[in-house]
């Protein structure tokens, strides 16, 4: 039983609740309406068309219609590329609830352009990407389509083509390192320095807290960093931090750090801590 336009009850077929349900490209998203013995269902295409659709059409039904607009791209092998792959699931992240990372894309508001969707939408993105850069042989994570910025959807102007090391330090969880004043990432400083993301990667987790000037970061030197090889002269004497942590008991952690932040002298290097 179910209710028609007046609020009546009738006889009709059973209301099965479809919400969150998919069909094909079409996303359930909630009850439209109910006229005389028929359920209309509101479903989103992953074309980004919203739709009323009566349950019974719903059931069979692959798309909005836009499937069949696509069958030329099908016809021609596209549907089965990697691009076109990287279309489907740009466009699933931000208008199916149910994909995983729908909370971190759709769910925030990230959208994917007009021009990027319905009738054309499939063959403008492609001549784009083929236009800007993308390499159809780079090997998997090497070509990754890249928001430059990520408070912004997908679009011409707000996309590249990137390698895994500029997908991860373009992420909004990248942590910032202020140089000279101004806040950068790791990638700035890769792109201003010339230094390898890897080595600037390394150092920074390696000396995180302030325990590495700006010069050192950014240093095209191989910095000297075992205990072994960090020398430091107290009173005369000569020793490297193993040396010292075994002739005064403290730990060489311990003992870099106060010479980092000024220490000195062999009692403030050295104090045994209380």
């Amino acid at each position: 039983m179910v209710r028609n336009e007046k609020g009546q009850f009738v006889k009709g077929e059973k209301l099965i609740n479809l919400t969150g349900r998919r069909f094909g490209k079409l996303f359930v998203v909630g009850l439209d309406h109910v006229q005389g013995n028929r359920t209309y269902w509101k479903v989103r295409c992953e074309c980004g068309v919203e739709k009323a659709m009566r349950a019974d059409v719903l059931k069979s039904a692959k798309s909005c219609g836009c499937l069949s607009k696509e069958n030329k791209y099908t016809t021609h092998g596209r549907s089965r590329t990697r691009l076109y792959s990287i279309l489907q699931n740009m466009k699933d992240r931000c208008y199916n609830p149910n994909n995983h990372a729908y909370a971190l894309y759709g769910g925030r508001g990230i959208t994917v352009c007009d021009e990027w969707l319905g009738e054309c939408g499939a063959e403008n993105f492609m001549n784009w990407a083929l236009e800007n850069g993308y390499d159809e042989n780079a090997p998997r994570g090497q070509c990754t389509i890249d928001r430059i910025d990520n408070d912004k959807g997908y679009s011409p102007d707000n996309c590249r083509w990137a390698d895994k090391d500029i997908q991860n330090y373009n992420k909004r969880c990248t942590r910032k390192i202020i140089v000279d004043g101004k806040e950068k990432t790791i990638l700035d400083l890769h792109d201003e320095y010339g230094i390898s993301i890897t080595t600037l990667r390394s150092r920074y987790w390696k000396y995180i807290h302030d325990e590495i000037t700006v010069d050192e970061l950014i240093s095209k030197d191989k910095l000297v960093n075992k205990a072994h090889q960090i020398s430091i002269t107290v009173n005369g004497i000569t020793h490297n931090l193993s040396e010292w942590e075994k002739e005064t008991g403290v730990s060489r952690k311990t003992i870099i750090n106060r010479y980092r932040k000024g220490a000195r002298s062999y009692e403030k290097l050295f104090e045994k801590s209380r």
